[in-house]
């Protein structure tokens, strides 16, 4: 047997050049084969690691070192200071989405009691569960749609909000986009992650391989699904509703011509264009206000 300092820096050395947090993955996988938290594990750092757990961490070293998701081996990620379940059914949740909830609840505080709000390509639920959590500490009377094509990731969404207590607040629907919805449903506002990332594209983290392709890629310029939302939207938005989607880092400018289009030919109606950047300073969330102009920034 060895020490858990030792395996650690083992794995971790095996892990040098595949992950730039290499010590990092290392601690998170065998606190999770330890199942228990990766402070306990540092405070633990000289105990000696039995043979089971041991060959189970290596073999998770092997999986990482094949460049599968950290999140996928331990079965769940952190959003917004929140677990989630994930699996390779559903996209991981990442901080620059953080973004894109955040403005979702400066958005929907701007309205009164009772807010609706839509989640479309809902995944593991993250976006819902995180604006679910932020509304109920603020007191609001709210309701959220979450919708997804994928019945595995409804099921992981699903998991989510059940164990974060929101059963009664957040209903799933099976379905693409809006035909997901019953007829006539309005909603406050609409969010979105949506897959953004042109087919063919280069220079794109080896993990994304192992991510399901349908919440990642969308047609030949990324916005094959933006442009269905879009198209769909106004008929179920409140008069003064919001859309509000994560782009991809370099979509400014096309989102401003996919909107001016839309206003011109009708099936945007009239609209103001803004966008919210992410902490680096690109371009990552487009909001369009519906009824309140026709100027952007």
């Amino acid at each position: 047997m060895i020490t858990i300092r030792t395996s650690l820096e083992l794995a971790t050395k095996k892990l040098e050049g595949i992950s730039s947090t290499a010590r990092l993955d290392a601690e998170l996988l065998l606190a999770a084969v330890l199942k228990i938290t990766r402070v306990k594990l540092i405070t633990e750092i000289e105990d000696l690691l039995e043979g089971p757990a041991q060959a189970a961490f290596e073999r998770l070293i092997e999986r990482r070192a094949k460049y599968e998701p950290v999140a996928y081996l331990t079965g769940h990620k952190e959003f917004w200071g929140l677990e989630f379940e994930v699996t390779p059914a559903v996209l991981i949740p990442r901080p620059d989405t953080e973004i894109l909830v955040q403005r979702t609840i400066e958005v929907l505080n701007e309205y009164p009691d009772p807010i609706a709000l839509l989640d479309l390509g809902t995944g593991s639920g993250a976006i819902s569960v995180a604006v679910a959590h932020e509304l109920k500490r603020l007191g609001r009377n709210f309701s959220i749609a979450a919708v997804d094509h994928s019945n595995e990731a409804l099921a992981v969404a699903e998991r989510n909000i059940r164990h974060h207590g929101f059963d009664q607040e957040i209903a799933i629907f099976s379905g693409s986009w809006f035909g997901a919805l019953p007829v006539k449903s309005l909603f406050t506002a609409i969010v979105s992650n949506p897959p953004y990332i042109a087919e063919g594209a280069k220079q794109l983290s080896s993990e994304t391989a192992w991510e399901p392709r349908s919440a990642l890629f969308s047609g030949a310029a990324g916005l094959d699904a933006i442009t269905e939302i879009l198209k769909g939207a106004a008929t179920h938005l409140t008069p003064h509703g919001r859309i509000l989607l994560e782009i991809g880092h370099d979509q400014r400018e096309q989102l401003f011509e996919l909107w001016a289009r839309g206003c011109s030919s009708g099936w945007l109606p009239k609209s103001t264009l803004r966008f919210v950047k992410d902490f680096a300073g690109h371009d990552r969330v487009a909001e369009i206000a519906l009824a309140t102009g026709l100027e952007s920034d």
